[in-house]
This record gives C-alpha cells, structure tokens and sequence, in this order.
C-alpha cells in the first residue's frame, strides 16, 4: 500500500479549517465542501468542488486536493495533470510530489514515481510512509538493494510500520 493516498485523503478531511479562515472566500467555501464529500467517499463530488474552487481562485492545494479525488477514482492521468498544475503553483509541495508518484506507481511509471518520491522525500526527509513509498517504487522496478534500504529506513523512523516490515522481510528472505 502506498501512504501518499491515505495521507492525502486526510489533507481532504482537514480543509474545513481552511475554509473556516474566510467565511466569505468562494474557494474555501468550495475546499471544504470538498473534504466533507471526501471524508465521506463521494469522491466525484469532491471532485466537482474541488472543480468549482478552482474557478473561483486557482490554488496549489485545490489541485492538489482534485488530484488525489481523481486518483482514488483510479483516473491517474487526470490526476497526474492536476497534481502537475500543483507543483507549478507551489513548487516545494511534497504531498503533490507523494500523491504524483502514487498516481505514476499505478500507471507503471516506477522511474517517474521513484523521482516523486525522491523530491517529496528531500522536502520531508522524516517522513517513514515517503521512505515506504520510494521503497515500493524501487521494489516494483526490481532495484531490490534500493527497496530494502528505504524499508529498513521507513522501519527505523517508525517501528510500527507494518507494510516497510513485510518489505524487509519479502526481500531479505524472511530474515
């Protein structure tokens, strides 16, 4: 399992505190009633509110927010485009860069969701789910020694890391 997805999904859940900002701002009206259908898994209508913030005011987080909402409906390209539009708006943005790789990793574009991964990765270098997330990239593109060390990492920032457990244990035979 990739973690940008179910990351992402909580950066849905948590818009409402954006739009609490301005009460009187379109787009954040728009954002929030985007995470509220998110939260509750009607990701089409997320995607219409998503749609309808952008109309209002273009933000780096509303094609961001769109994007993940397309790749939970499994349209990646969509969602590769939005992300895309994300990080020209806001380039330093590693949940963009994390949920583009997602999408890339779905699509079999390992050597592009590994290069996500490496720049969410120099924004967020703590994080053990983008350790992960790189780690299953490198996995799926046979770099067994890149895999193993980036689960070993994601274990060594987060014990409780079961799925970077089971890619330890996958690639070092049990051990």
């Amino acid at each position: 399992m990739r973690f940008a997805l179910a990351a992402a999904l909580l950066l849905l859940t948590a818009a409402p505190a954006l739009a609490q900002a301005s009460d009187r701002d379109p787009a954040a009206t728009e954002i929030a009633t985007a995470a509220a259908a998110g939260a509750r898994g009607d990701y089409a209508a997320a995607i219409a509110a998503f749609t309808r913030a952008i109309a209002a005011r273009p933000s780096a987080e509303a094609y961001e927010g769109r994007g993940v909402a397309y790749e939970l409906k499994g349209r990646y390209d969509a969602a590769i485009a939005d992300l895309t539009e994300a990080l020209a708006l806001r380039p330093a943005y590693a949940e963009a860069y994390a949920a583009r790789g997602v999408a890339y990793d779905q699509k079999g574009l390992y050597d592009r969701a590994v290069a996500d991964d490496t720049a969410a990765l120099a924004l967020n270098p703590g994080s053990a789910e983008l350790r992960y997330n790189r780690g299953a990239a490198y996995e799926h593109r046979r770099l067994y020694p890149q895999a193993l060390a980036d689960y070993r990492a994601a274990l060594a920032l987060d014990p409780a890391l079961k799925a970077a457990e089971d890619g330890v244990r996958r690639l070092s035979g049990g051990r």
